[in-house]
């Protein structure tokens, strides 16, 4: 589309940058990314591309609360 996506697609931004954004360290980022590797919920298809599992997302959303 227009601004450069695909549905089920996100580029993230880098570790440091999310970091800085969410007042957080980039470990922490790194960790919570890995995290969503390993549950599926994240796929790599590039250099900062990945699919994405919006229903894994919102399950993950879900029991944060």
């Amino acid at each position: 589309d227009d601004i450069g996506h695909t549905e089920g697609q996100v580029r993230l931004l880098s570790n440091l940058d999310s970091a800085g954004i969410l007042s957080t360290t980039m470990e922490t980022v790194s960790r919570h990314v890995a995290e969503f590797k390993r549950a599926g919920t994240l796929a790599k298809l590039g250099p900062a591309l990945y699919r994405i599992d919006r229903s894994g997302l919102q399950r993950a959303a879900d029991s944060s609360e």
